[in-house]
């Protein structure tokens, strides 16, 4: 399989771009004794998702250059990424390689469009198509949540379970929870409750995503956004992957570029 047909194309194009890293934890030295250790009786699941929330990113658009590091099959690559979002509406991305496009991809409310200048085609595939493909639930705002280094419920967050983790530097909450389908496991950073750790499992289809984000840095106002990102996939469908995301300082804010996809005449569609 080429490096950029399906399903690989999607996994970079659609889940790796701004953000985080994921694998180990932040640390594993215990908190000095001096600093104040939260017990979980101190805040509920509710309490710990309203402080969750308030980290969640304002813009009306966004625009960030990327180096992406991809592992799996069939091969390693290194590429640079531009992603640009509109807010709800809109996520546009540009690969490249050694300088000329690779790849350009274009998410909509309901579709994802691809031109891959490499095999001189495109594709347009509906979310239904994203979900059978990675094995998980997709929409628009679940990519851009995704794509933004912020957590996805998966399972119903009445039910979820907190407790604390005090072994890692700072402490972190960890909110837990498990349905008929799905185990998920979320980490917060106990001082700002920014997403450290998000782990979505399906047991049944021995399918596992993991994302972490660390290497948060001021954005616009008091808004904390992750530079580093590793996500790592795996499941029957697409083996292991593992992509790690650099993103480029500054990332501009509200600032309007274009979003410019046109589709050679010459290309096929797959």
């Amino acid at each position: 399989m080429n490096l950029f047909s399906i399903p690989n194309l999607l996994i970079i194009c659609c889940l790796a771009t701004i953000g985080c890293k994921t694998g180990a934890n932040s640390a594993t030295t215990k908190i000095e004794p001096k600093t104040p250790v939260p017990t979980a009786s101190q805040y509920s699941v509710v309490d710990i998702l309203k402080k969750v929330e308030k980290n969640n990113l304002s813009f009306g658009r966004l625009s960030a250059d990327a180096d992406m590091d991809y592992e799996g099959k069939p091969m390693n690559v290194s590429a640079s990424s531009l992603v640009r979002f509109r807010k709800d509406s809109l996520i546009w991305m540009n690969v490249k390689k050694m300088g000329f496009n690779v790849v350009r991809a274009q998410i909509t409310r309901d579709s994802i469009f691809v031109i891959n200048y490499i095999q001189s085609n495109f594709m347009r595939r509906s979310f239904k198509y994203l979900e059978e493909k990675l094995q998980v639930p997709a929409n628009f705002d679940m990519v851009q949540k995704m794509l933004l280094g912020q957590p996805i419920f998966l399972t119903p967050k009445d039910q979820l379970k907190v407790s604390f983790d005090k072994t890692v530097a700072g402490g972190q909450w960890i909110l837990t929870g498990d349905d008929a389908r799905w185990h998920t496991e979320y980490r917060f950073s106990a001082i700002d409750f920014t997403l450290q750790n998000m782990i979505l499992e399906q047991p049944a289809r021995k399918s596992v995503f993991k994302m972490a984000c660390n290497n948060y840095d001021g954005l616009k106002g008091d808004q904390k956004f992750a530079y580093t990102r590793t996500l790592n996939m795996e499941s029957p469908q697409t083996g292991a992957v593992k992509v790690v995301i650099e993103t480029g300082k500054p990332v501009e804010v509200d600032v309007v570029k274009p979003f410019r996809f046109e589709i050679p005449a010459n290309y096929p569609e797959l």
